[in-house]
């Protein structure tokens, strides 16, 4: 991470090195989209339902590890929103969570 990506406590507004500067340890939240595949789970469940139990229908290989949801934002150039918190905060203070998220992607337009 370079020192031109690191921004203020989203929670606080002040250094996320926390107060005076004390503290070397900050927090990096990330989200994005994740969107469902209804007919892979589907199918996925209708092995386990056949068998009567997820697990044995996975043994037996009538459920595989294909994926029932992607992640738009994968880690090669996707669309994250990232949100730095300080560490007083992170651990000791209310968070909005929702608050937070909508004055990230204000900022980001």
């Amino acid at each position: 991470m370079k020192i031109s990506d690191l921004r203020p406590c989203a929670n606080c507004g002040g250094k996320i090195t926390g107060p005076e500067g004390r503290c070397p340890q900050f927090y990096v939240l990330k989200f994005s989209t994740a969107l469902l595949n209804p007919r892979e789970i589907q199918r996925q469940m209708a092995g386990a339902e056949y068998v009567g139990h997820f697990g044995i229908a996975q043994a037996l290989g009538m459920v595989d590890s294909q994926p029932v949801a992607t992640i738009i934002g994968d880690e090669e150039g996707g669309r994250w929103l990232t949100i730095y918190l300080c560490q007083e905060c992170y651990i000791m203070k209310p968070i909005n969570l929702l608050e937070l998220i909508e004055k990230a992607q204000a900022q980001e337009k």
